[in-house]
C-alpha cells in the first residue's frame, strides 16, 4: 500500500478503524523491520526452490529502502516508520519523510478498500495454512490470528471471519480485490475446500 503511494496515515487508521491493536505500520516497527525483511527474503527463496515463479514483492522493496538507503530498523533501532523521540513524555509519530519518499498525490485509495485488504489478506493466508495442514482446527486458527497476528478480536478469528461473511460472499470480495490489488487475494480450491472442510455446524 505505501509503495502504491497511499498515505502512511491512511493505512494506520485502516488497521486501526479494522479493530487492530496497532496500524500496520507500528506493528512491523515493533516486529523490526529486519526481522520482517529476512522472513520475505527467506520465503522468496523457499518459493523459488519449489519452482519457477514470479516471486517480486512490493512490500520487500519498500523494506529493503526503508533499511538499506534510510537505515530504519524499527522501534528497537531507534527508528522504522515512526520517529521514537527520546524525551519521556513525547509520543512515537510517523516518519515525516514517508511522505515525500512514498505518497503519490494522484494515488486512488478507498478507506473501505484498505480495511478490506487488511483483514482479507491474513484471512486467506490463515486458510491457506489450514489447508496445508499448517493449522489442523479452526480454534487454531482464530486463537493463532488473534493472539499471533493481531487480527482483531470483534472478528472472533480470521476463519470466524470468513465463515461469519460466509464462504460464497468471502470468495467473491476476494475475487474482486484480485483482479485490484493482485494475487495475494486469490482463493485456490484446495483453500476452499479446506474452509468449507472445516466449517463449523451450528
Amino acid at each position: 500500500m505505501l509503495n502504491e503511494g497511499i498515505p502512511a496515515a491512511a493505512i494506520e487508521n485502516a488497521g486501526l478503524q479494522c479493530g487492530m491493536a496497532a496500524g500496520p505500520l507500528a506493528a512491523l516497527d515493533e516486529a523490526a523491520l529486519t526481522l520482517c525483511l529476512h522472513v520475505m527474503e527467506q520465503t522468496r527463496a523457499n518459493l523459488v526452490a519449489e519452482g519457477p515463479r514470479d516471486v517480486a514483492s512490493l512490500g520487500e522493496t519498500v523494506l529493503e529502502r526503508m533499511l538499506n538507503e534510510h537505515h530504519r530498523p524499527g522501534r528497537a533501532g531507534g527508528a522504522g516508520f515512526y520517529d521514537y523521540p527520546t524525551e519521556a513524555e513525547a509520543e512515537k509519530h510517523l516518519w515525516p519523510q514517508l511522505k515525500p519518499l512514498f505518497e503519490k498525490a494522484d494515488a486512488p485509495w478507498d478507506i473501505t478498500d484498505l480495511k478490506d485488504r487488511l483483514l482479507y489478506r491474513q484471512a486467506i493466508e490463515t486458510a491457506r495454512c489450514l489447508s496445508e495442514n499448517v493449522l489442523t482446527s479452526v480454534a487454531q486458527a482464530n486463537i493463532g490470528s488473534i493472539f499471533g497476528l493481531g487480527f482483531p478480536a470483534w472478528t472472533g478469528g480470521a476463519l470466524q471471519f470468513i465463515y461469519g461473511m460466509g464462504l460464497d460472499a468471502f470468495v467473491k470480495r476476494a475475487d474482486a480485490l484480485a483482479q485490484r490489488f493482485g494475487p495475494g487475494f486469490v482463493i485456490t480450491d484446495e483453500v476452499k475446500a479446506a474452509v468449507r472442510r472445516y466449517q463449523p455446524v451450528y
